[in-house]
């Protein structure tokens, strides 16, 4: 799911952020089967531990057709469209619902009275012998007030209900959220499709990690992704 933190723009996420993506995968080992493929360690111990490289992991490249990971930054780049989409929407969906929100008529106040007659019940219902109770006692004033202060309240709170219902309807706030969630799913299945995608290179392992810090995919899934990555560049290492 997309990240429910939205860095500015321009703002790059904190490496206190980004770094549980390593979680319990030792960076020592990512560094050694990288290496061990044929990257310069000192180029990934830079990726690895800069403050400001490690964080946001660039940019997308402007990748030739032929590159290895092309379609890597291919979907990275379709993904950024549809949730810069998402985004847009979103941020629509908060403006009505703000103006919706000033709109909205206050709840209807408990009726005049009504600590009283509750006061007044309960005193009754403490006087009856729960051995000899029957339905006579719906039948004492008490217990007749209160059900005509609920049922007084009820209605208002209906009135109340559908005045707010009328409102949002007037917004167009409710199509306004199918579409947000329709833009979602859509950039949410163009993200998942790159977990099943083998990454051949640094650069394309970065895609994953790019598109996770606005996505947030499951802490599992991206690492077993990662680690299948790592392995297939290194010729099937365990």
């Amino acid at each position: 799911m997309p990240n429910t933190r939205v860095p500015a723009a321009g703002e790059a996420m904190p490496a206190a952020e980004v770094m549980p993506i390593i979680g319990r995968f030792s960076r020592r080992a990512l560094l050694g089967a990288l290496a061990a493929v044929g990257g310069s360690t000192a180029a990934l111990a830079t990726v690895a531990t800069s403050p400001k490289v490690f964080p946001d992991f660039g940019s997308v490249p402007a990748a030739p057709a032929q590159h290895v990971d092309a379609e890597l930054f291919r979907i990275e780049t379709e993904f950024n469209s549809a949730f810069a989409i998402y985004e847009g929407v979103a941020d629509k969906v908060g403006e009505i619902e703000e103006r919706v929100y000033r709109l909205k008529p206050p709840k209807p106040p408990k009726l005049p009275g009504t600590d009283e007659i509750k006061a007044t019940f309960w005193d009754m219902a403490r006087g009856v012998d729960p051995d000899k109770i029957d339905d006579s006692w719906l039948a004492h004033p008490a217990a007749v007030a209160w059900r005509e202060n609920d049922r007084q309240l009820t209605e208002r709170f209906k009135a109340w209900q559908a005045e707010c219902e009328e409102i949002i309807r007037k917004s167009g706030l409710r199509e306004v959220e199918d579409e947000r969630e329709r833009l979602i799913s859509t950039a949410g299945d163009i993200a998942e499709s790159l977990l099943d995608m083998r990454a051949q290179t640094l650069a394309g392992m970065l895609v994953k990690l790019r598109v996770h810090q606005r996505w947030t995919f499951n802490e599992y899934e991206i690492l077993e992704s990662l680690t299948a990555d790592i392995k297939a560049m290194a010729g099937g290492v365990s």
